[in-house]
């Protein structure tokens, strides 16, 4: 009989010096407060009462922006700033997944480089982690 197979955190950095981590669910939940459908509704609010259907009805931000740039370049650049805004907001009552600042620091004390990656505001991400150096 196999012995079935185990891999560990530490196996699967031990040939690697870098890993990733997506910021919005793996660092942090982002809207944890303000949520994605209030940052949805104040975005579509932006773009006036003639929105399809599928738009008018969504609570996903990233939805409402990617309609918006279908529209115009400046409903692009309107909802685009409007939307960092708002994440950078909603870094203030974001929160932090439980462990992941000992994780990020178990990696930086072994020598390992973490990247965050993901699609929120560069300005969001700095804001988040300014704010709470215990995860850095």
């Amino acid at each position: 009989m196999m012995e079935p197979m185990t891999t560990t955190a530490a196996d699967l950095l031990a040939d690697h010096e870098h890993a990733l981590f997506a910021f919005d669910g793996t660092i942090c939940t982002l809207f944890a407060v303000l949520t994605a459908k209030v940052v949805a509704n104040r975005l579509k609010a932006f773009l006036g009462r003639e929105i399809p259907p599928r738009i008018a009805g969504t609570d996903d931000p990233f939805t409402v922006l990617r309609y918006a740039r279908t529209q115009s370049d400046t409903s692009r650049q309107i909802i685009e700033r409007e939307l960092r805004r708002q994440e950078i907001i909603a870094t203030e009552t974001a929160t932090e997944i439980p462990g992941i600042a000992d994780v990020l620091r178990t990696l930086a004390i072994t020598g390992h480089t973490a990247t965050i990656v993901g699609n929120n505001a560069t300005d969001a991400v700095r804001a988040y982690l300014a704010d709470r150096k215990s995860v850095v």
